[in-house]
């Protein structure tokens, strides 16, 4: 008879003194039945991981080991025929930055190195260039004749009497044409961005010679 379960049966503190002796004479043999149990226990867990390791495993009965699988070796990356990161303009100008002097002992700093490079991209805001060309008059020291140039601008202007260079004429016609833009719109932005007042009759003169030109030299090559 276990002595925990004569314990609980028995109240001890209402126990005959018979019953108390009883107990008393009954511990060594429950004591030597507990400690043969414990043995025994420990026997079979003995048992039980001496066979588990013997089988190459540890671990908790019934839990598979986890399968190592051999990694696949590794490919080599495929070049692309182009690559998509975007590309860097040629720079019109270079700003260079640097610590001019030590901030913690305050040494004047010289020389150095490029860490790194930033790309701004800008549009400078330029007014209207107004240039003047002068025809000289030259006299011939032998005969006395006088020479002038002649006032044509083959590929300045479009034509003899206008005064509109051909980029700014190319500009006004593909705002209009390309942009679809008002000549109201046209005006504004050359008076607000490149300070240049031009009047809405000028520019539609000028759209309108371009067009004639135009059609001109289109009816030239398909003749």
């Amino acid at each position: 008879m276990c002595i925990l379960g004569v314990v609980n049966e028995l109240d001890l503190a209402a126990a005959s003194r018979e019953a108390l002796l009883a107990l008393i004479a009954d511990l060594p043999a429950t004591l030597a039945q507990r400690d043969a149990t414990i043995a025994d226990l420990q026997k079979r867990i003995a048992a039980l991981e001496h066979r588990l390791t013997a089988g190459g495993r540890s671990g908790m009965p019934g839990n598979k080991p986890p399968v190592s699988k051999p990694k696949p070796p590794a490919k080599e990356r495929k070049k692309r025929a182009r690559g998509f990161g975007r590309p860097r303009m040629a720079p019109t100008e270079t700003v260079v930055h640097a610590v001019e002097t030590c901030p913690d002992c305050g040494t004047r700093l010289v020389g150095g190195w490029v860490q790194r490079t930033r790309e701004v991209i800008e549009l400078p805001i330029a007014p209207v260039q107004v240039i003047a060309h002068q025809y000289l008059a030259r006299e011939c020291p032998l005969c006395r004749t006088r020479h002038v140039p002649s006032g044509e601008l083959d590929g300045v202007v479009l034509g003899r009497r206008h005064r509109l260079g051909i980029g700014l004429v190319s500009l006004i016609v593909t705002l209009r044409e390309e942009g679809r833009l008002p000549f109201a719109t046209i005006q504004w932005y050359l008076a607000t961005v490149h300070q240049l007042p031009l009047s809405l009759g000028e520019l539609v003169t000028v759209v309108q010679q371009v067009t004639q030109r135009g059609e001109g030299a289109v009816c030239q090559f398909t003749g």
